[in-house]
């Protein structure tokens, strides 16, 4: 492409159009080569504030291998997404209150409690109190194996 550029007058319009790449890229590959390095890069970013920690990001592929449960198999086995993510999210924190499950799930706030109701009455989660706060925890997954 770059050799094309040189030999074409320099327009990089019309190389553009040639590779069917747009002007940033034919940029992008300009200055590449300006500087003698084609080589790709990678393309994930340098600085990644939101990132999940490593140590979580360790403990979540623990609990899945080890339970072998996840919001596919929870699916096929009859739960409702905002269920399988619910439960998944009450074994990796436990017990919590149902404003803390809603953001450790991603599950709205205004529907966590209806579908913590409906995982209690499956029998897949157990109600607990603490003075005036409601708790939430699951039921072993192996039990809970056991009872579907």
């Amino acid at each position: 492409m770059a050799e094309y550029w040189r030999s074409d007058g320099h327009n990089v319009s019309v190389a553009a159009r040639l590779f069917g790449i747009n002007r940033c890229v034919v940029y992008d590959i300009l200055r590449k080569w300006a500087e003698g390095d084609l080589r790709e890069r990678p393309k994930t970013p340098k600085h990644q504030p939101n990132k999940t920690p490593a140590g979580v990001e360790d403990k979540v592929i623990a609990a899945k291998n080890k339970t072998r449960l996840g919001p596919e198999r929870l699916t096929r086995l009859g739960f409702a997404e905002w269920e399988a993510k619910v439960y998944l999210a009450l074994l990796q924190r436990s017990p919590v209150t149902g404003y803390q499950v809603s953001k450790d799930s991603g599950v709205p706030r205004s529907m966590v409690y209806q579908v913590l109701g409906k995982l209690v009455n499956r029998g897949a989660a157990l109600i607990t109190h603490d003075g005036d706060s409601v708790l939430y925890a699951p039921v072993p997954p192996l039990e809970l194996m056991e009872r579907l």
